[in-house]
């Protein structure tokens, strides 16, 4: 089960109920006056929950699984964050600004920092992964070769190739610290990877 937003669909029907047995001048209770009354405020509300719910899933989404524990600091904090929402956040409260301030932020933030990860990922990783398969480890000769000149033909350009894939090692070892460390910068900056338990 994933995250959704608790508005029961009977409290619209209340609310509906509600105002024809009003348009009708029938009496109906105080309680269901003070809905009525909170009708603009608990629908503006509902759709911008909806929105923030829908806009954090799909930012958790696109994050792939290698790539989230890179993320652990941002997703602790959009969990930390939402908590609220999960257990004591209701109609009644008045600080659901505050809260959606909140969860807006730390989403963008997860969202911007996935981001920095991605291009690091494609410029400074993957690009050199890309160029490994073009790397061999035997070169075929035309040509005969005694034995002496095969091992040193071969042995050279081994080397050679050993070297150029030290190369790619070193670049994409890299490109993974990057993104490691951009990250943590990121919790850094925002405050939030001291809280984080």
């Amino acid at each position: 089960g994933g995250l959704h937003v608790n508005m029961d669909p009977k409290l619209l029907e209340l609310l509906q109920e509600t105002k024809w047995l009003i348009r009708l001048q029938i009496t109906v209770p105080d309680s269901a006056l003070e809905v009525i009354k909170q009708e603009s405020r608990i629908k503006t509300y509902t759709q911008k929950l909806k929105q923030n719910v829908k806009g954090m899933k799909e930012v958790i989404e696109s994050i792939p699984e290698p790539v989230r524990p890179v993320l652990s600091y941002q997703l602790q904090n959009l969990q930390t964050i939402i908590q609220p929402g999960l257990v004591t956040l209701t109609w009644a409260n008045v600080n659901i600004d505050g809260f959606l301030h909140k969860m807006t932020n730390a989403t963008n933030e997860l969202k911007r920092t996935h981001d920095v990860v991605q291009n690091i990922l494609a410029t400074q990783v993957e690009s050199f992964i890309q160029e490994i398969p073009n790397i061999t480890f035997y070169k075929s000769c035309d040509e005969y070769l005694t034995c002496e000149m095969f091992v040193r033909t071969h042995t050279d350009y081994l080397n050679e190739q050993y070297t150029d894939l030290s190369y790619l090692i070193t670049q994409i070892q890299a490109g993974l610290y990057n993104c490691v460390m951009s990250a943590i910068s990121a919790a850094n900056k925002s405050g939030y990877a001291r809280k984080i338990p």
